[in-house]
C-alpha cells in the first residue's frame, strides 16, 4: 500500500512542478506576439503615412505646374514697359485666381494627411504625421497669400524649405532602413516636386 501512494504523490507533484514553467512560456509567447503586432502596426502606419506624403506632392507637382501654366501664359505682358495699369491687374487677377483654385487641393491632402491614425505611444509616426501636417499648412498659407499678391510666387521661401526638411527628417526617423529609400523618392521634389511619385 505504501508503495502506491507514493506514486499517487508522485504523480501530484510533476503538474505542479510544470505549471511555472508552462506559465512562463505563455507569457513570453505572449509578449512575442505583441511585439510582433506592435512592429506590424507601426509599419502598416508608416507605409499609409508616406501614401499620403506622395499623393500631397503629387497634388503640389500638379498644382505648381498649373499654377506654372497661368504664368507662362500671362508673363510676357504681365510686367511689360508701358503696361496700362488695368491690365496689369487683370492678369495679375489671373494668377491670383489660379493660385486659388489650388487651395482646396492642398486642403483635401492635409485633411487626408492628418487622418491617418496612430497609436498614441507610436511617437516617430505621430512626429511624422505631425510634421507632413506643418508642411501642408505652410503650403495653404502660401496659397492663400498668393491669391491676394501674386509678386509672392517669384520669391524664394525659406519657410517651405525649412518645413519640407524637417517633415523628411521625421519620416526618415520613424521609418525602417528598408523604406528609406521610399522615403527619399517621395521628398526628392523637395518643395517644388515636378514628377509625379505615386502611392
Amino acid at each position: 500500500m505504501a508503495a502506491t501512494a507514493e506514486v499517487l504523490d508522485s504523480g501530484r507533484e510533476r503538474p505542479l512542478r510544470r505549471w511555472p514553467a508552462v506559465a512562463t512560456v505563455a507569457v513570453v509567447l505572449l509578449v512575442l506576439g505583441a511585439v510582433r503586432v506592435n512592429t506590424a502596426v507601426r509599419s502598416s502606419e508608416i507605409s499609409r503615412l508616406l501614401t499620403r506624403a506622395a499623393s500631397a506632392q503629387d497634388t503640389i507637382a500638379d498644382t505648381d505646374a498649373r499654377i506654372a501654366s497661368t504664368v507662362t501664359y500671362t508673363q510676357p505682358l504681365l510686367y511689360a514697359a508701358g503696361l496700362d495699369p488695368a491690365t496689369h491687374q487683370s492678369l495679375l487677377k489671373l494668377v491670383q485666381d489660379s493660385a486659388r483654385a489650388q487651395v482646396a487641393a492642398i486642403r483635401r491632402e492635409r485633411a487626408a494627411a492628418a487622418g491617418v491614425r496612430i497609436l498614441s505611444w507610436h511617437g516617430d509616426a505621430t512626429r511624422a504625421r505631425t510634421r507632413l501636417v506643418a508642411y501642408l499648412d505652410a503650403r495653404l498659407h502660401y496659397l492663400q497669400v498668393a491669391t491676394d499678391n501674386a509678386d509672392v510666387l517669384f520669391d524664394p521661401h525659406p519657410d517651405l524649405e525649412s518645413a519640407m526638411a524637417r517633415t523628411r527628417a521625421a519620416f526618415l526617423r520613424a521609418a525602417s532602413a528598408h523604406l528609406d529609400r521610399r522615403v527619399e523618392a517621395v521628398f526628392a521634389g523637395g518643395v517644388y516636386p515636378t514628377v509625379r511619385v505615386g502611392g
